[in-house]
């Protein structure tokens, strides 16, 4: 029994994911967690106690496993915004070549994101449709494309 309480405690401990009403899911989440829980429980055993190389703490908890898994799965992903900033800094140099100008995005005026960026509140239904951002008719257009 010790061995069934030790991994449900430790699968307890971060669980990962949501409650759901739907068996798949729980069983899903339930797995992931187990197989976290398991892999953190080998590389202990595997090493001794002695903790991994590059981990200047006092002990290696499963904590800092589960951090160390998250960076390594994770790796150099950018997310939306990151790609949206490379995009722009690719194209920067002349955006009206690749298609980039100023045209009427919705019937709603949303906020320039230009002007929020600079600490203002401005609102307008123009924009770059290329980058999805909202922008002034003024020079934001220009100024945010540079």
């Amino acid at each position: 029994m010790r061995g069934v309480d030790l991994c449900d405690q430790l699968r307890e401990c971060y669980l990962v994911g949501r409650p759901c009403k739907k068996w798949w899911r729980y069983f899903l989440w339930f797995y992931i967690n187990l197989c976290i829980v398991d892999a953190y429980i080998i590389q202990r055993e595997s090493r001794g106690g002695t903790p991994p190389t590059g981990f200047n703490g006092k002990q290696f908890t499963q904590r800092h496993f589960r951090v160390r898994l998250a960076q390594q799965l994770i790796g150099d992903y950018q997310g939306a915004r990151g790609m949206e900033r490379a995009a722009r800094k690719r194209h920067a140099d002349s955006p009206i070549e690749y298609g980039h100008r100023l045209e009427r995005m919705s019937e709603r005026s949303r906020r320039c994101r230009n002007c929020t960026n600079k600490g203002l509140r401005h609102e307008s239904v123009f924009g770059c449709k290329i980058c999805n951002v909202h922008l002034c008719r003024g020079g934001c257009f220009s100024e945010f494309h540079k």
